[in-house]
């Protein structure tokens, strides 16, 4: 945290290209974290997320979809897909689409999916 504040105040000045293009994770996590939804009306196209696979396993990605699901459906284990029912796809850097995983927004507040640098 005291890595991002500290490039946070270079963010915009004559500064910020030696700061922050040297090492941008410390940005990205803080502006993944800014933008992180807090209901699942703010979950959009694009975020950048950590999220664990199917193993149990932590990769970097994007939300690549947003899918509205009828009220009343649950997941494959039987559980409620998420606040109004949402489904979230999420692709990860350096695999193959058929790799994508859904999520629910439930996984949000849950842990398994956390903002980008959160876990990997």
């Amino acid at each position: 945290w005291k890595f991002a504040q500290r490039d946070m105040k270079f963010y915009g000045d004559i500064n910020e290209c030696r700061s922050c293009d040297t090492n941008p994770t410390n940005i990205a996590w803080l502006m993944s974290k800014c933008m992180w939804p807090r209901s699942s009306e703010q979950v959009v196209v694009g975020l950048r997320v950590d999220a664990k696979d199917h193993r149990g396993n932590w990769f970097p990605g994007s939300i690549i979809g947003i899918v509205q699901e009828p009220s009343g459906e649950t997941s494959g284990e039987g559980e409620r897909t998420g606040d109004r029912g949402i489904k979230i796809k999420v692709h990860f850097d350096n695999f193959s689409s058929k790799w994508d995983l859904d999520y629910s927004f439930s996984d949000f507040s849950k842990g398994g999916v956390r903002p980008l640098y959160s876990n990997c």
